[in-house]
């Protein structure tokens, strides 16, 4: 709460419509903050066995999370949080540029099937040319040095990522 109140003003003397607030995959103390001040959250997936059983326990451990710190509000008067939302899944790392391996494309089956609409239709294949361009110096999405088939695949998740969380 107290980062949430450190960045509200902020937020709000520079008029941002919204934040994006970029974490490690795991639930550190740094996520944990990040969760809290967020309305919403979207993660991004391997489309393997570890990573997709991995959504579920996040979504459990965000609930559990948020009753605890409900919990310790409530202790003090305070209102409780709702907590963030999954608003989004995006596939990345995916083996092909065109579509993933059968095992790929069978994980990415499954979750939509279970997650509906919030996963992306658009997903980010696999390269190496960016860490490789790396080498040369910092690089940029509209540098020469890119991969322009990996630059189109950000895009378009960027556009999905608007479409689906920011118009909503």
């Amino acid at each position: 709460m107290i980062v949430k109140d450190q960045l509200g003003p902020v937020i709000e003397q520079n008029g941002y419509d919204f934040v994006i607030v970029d974490c490690p995959p795991n639930l550190n103390l740094v996520t944990q903050n990040a969760l809290m001040l967020s309305d919403s959250y979207v993660v991004v997936c391997l489309p393997e066995y570890l990573s997709v059983r991995g959504l579920g326990i996040i979504e459990n451990k965000i609930e559990k999370m948020v009753n605890q710190i409900n919990q310790n509000l409530a202790r003090f008067g305070a209102a409780a949080t709702a907590g963030p939302i999954l608003r989004g899944i995006i596939f990345n790392k995916i083996k092909y540029v065109t579509g993933g391996t059968i095992a790929q494309e069978n994980w990415m089956r499954q979750v939509q099937q279970q997650y509906g609409d919030i996963v992306f239709e658009n997903f980010v294949a696999e390269t190496v040319k960016i860490a490789e361009a790396s080498y040369k110096g910092p690089i940029t999405l509209s540098s020469r040095t890119a991969d322009d088939v990996y630059v189109q695949q950000l895009s378009n998740v960027a556009q999905e990522f608007f479409d689906k969380v920011v118009r909503d």
